[in-house]
């Protein structure tokens, strides 16, 4: 019984993370830059969908790439 649930949390939880990753996805974009981590099963669907991710990147980094990129 204890089995059987632990196995639909995870498949719960893979259901949701494959639908955040469907959601990024749908901008189209090559790289993923975040402030926090990001989980393994997140970064295997946006890998497998050619999409490069940088994680944990400072907040002052983050806000110079941001301005970086208006200009491209």
């Amino acid at each position: 019984m204890l089995a059987v649930c632990h196995r639909r949390i995870l498949q719960l939880e893979e259901e949701m993370v494959q639908e955040m990753c469907s959601d990024v996805l749908r901008v189209k974009p090559d790289l993923v830059i975040t402030e926090k981590g990001v989980s393994d099963l997140a970064q295997h669907f946006l890998m497998k969908a050619g999409v490069s991710v940088i994680r944990r990147v400072r907040k002052t980094d983050n806000n110079r790439i941001a301005r970086y990129d208006q200009f491209m």
